[in-house]
């Protein structure tokens, strides 16, 4: 399984991502654009099983990009401000 997260940015802006596969360890790194285009790209090349965010304002364009690149992706964007991460 590869498990796809993001720390967005604001539209237009660099995003940081970080990749796990999950079934041997390794991880990678690096950046996108945080518009439909390059997440895209690079959603399509990566191909995850599980993407996660923080909930924030990118959130749904980052939502609605993974559905339509990956169909049957599961994605997550989890409220940083909820107790349970505290």
């Amino acid at each position: 399984m590869r498990i796809l997260s993001f720390d967005l940015g604001n539209l237009n802006a660099d995003s940081a991502w970080r990749l796990l596969h999950e079934d041997t360890g390794e991880t990678a790194i690096g950046t996108v654009t945080t518009a439909s285009g390059p997440l895209d790209t690079l959603l399509r090349r990566i191909a995850p099983s599980v993407v996660l965010c923080e909930a924030c304002t990118m959130a749904p364009l980052l939502r609605d990009v993974t559905q339509a690149a990956i169909g049957g992706c599961d994605f997550h964007a989890a409220d940083a401000n909820a107790d349970a991460w505290r």
